[in-house]
């Protein structure tokens, strides 16, 4: 049985204000708070050592509010506060929209003039010196590994070939949709091309079919970097495991570090 289409694909291009770094296996951990960037000043994660930022989301839309008249200043100021905190900034640049009362992209792409659509656009020219990620866990047509047309591994190749980081979103290690398309694409991508993965919202419930318990958010961490090896995760603000959970194991994790 086939997901519905709002888990075929989702393209979603990062961006990270900052000089990439180098592919080895460090991990950065960032914080994903989406369209709530006022939480960027929550105590709790700016003194959270470990989490070396924050991921938020802007969408095409207001930062082209009309045709070649841009604004970043929402950006602007983010960056900013996040800079003078010690943290970075992760882009989520999002024209992707599963619904039709959401309309990510500026007015003037809704034309005859562009088709009534949009074009795609050499994302990692425009940024030489940041990490550029693709998030791609799906596409329509195929479904591996019995349907499999080469589609997803098509994105991932194509990535390589121009250096353009590779992830997906949701961390589910008992998910067998995941652990036949995206996942095995990330990890062979990885040491390539920078690679991430995202914890949404209903990954720290998903319970082990085998025991029925859920996993720990030290077992998605080993997980995400013994299994997928991903350079960068990014941790929702589901409640109650972000502040009850997330929190308190990355502060706990940064004090056994400090102790060593």
């Amino acid at each position: 049985m086939r997901h519905p289409i709002r888990h075929l694909l989702l393209a979603i291009l990062f961006v990270i204000l900052s000089n990439s770094g180098s592919l080895a296996q460090s991990v950065h951990h960032y914080v994903f708070f989406d369209r709530e960037r006022e939480r960027i000043s929550e105590e709790s994660f700016l003194s959270t050592q470990a989490f070396e930022g924050a991921q938020l989301k802007y969408t095409w839309r207001e930062l082209e509010p009309q045709k070649d008249n841009y604004d970043f200043s929402a950006i602007r100021k983010d960056l900013a506060f996040l800079t003078s905190k010690g943290k970075k900034l992760f882009i989520q640049l999002q024209d992707v929209t599963f619904s039709a009362q959401r309309v990510f992209v500026p007015e003037y792409l809704r034309t005859p003039e562009y088709n009534d659509g949009v074009a795609p656009q050499a994302l990692k020219r425009a940024f030489p010196k940041s990490v550029v990620m693709q998030y791609a866990n799906f596409m329509p047509g195929e479904w591996l590994p019995g349907e499999d047309k080469s589609y997803l591994r098509s994105v991932y190749k194509a990535a390589q070939e121009i250096g353009v980081g590779v992830g997906g979103p949701d961390l589910l290690p008992f998910k067998r949709p995941q652990l036949n398309h995206a996942y095995p694409l990330i990890k062979d991508s990885s040491g390539k091309v920078p690679t991430g993965i995202a914890v949404q919202e209903g990954n720290y419930a998903e319970a082990n079919p085998a025991t029925g318990q859920r996993p720990t958010i030290a077992e998605l961490l080993q997980f995400a970097t013994n299994n997928l090896k991903v350079n960068y995760v990014f941790w929702c603000t589901e409640e109650p495991y972000y502040s009850m959970e997330v929190i308190p194991f990355f502060s706990h994790k940064k004090a056994q570090e400090a102790q060593k």
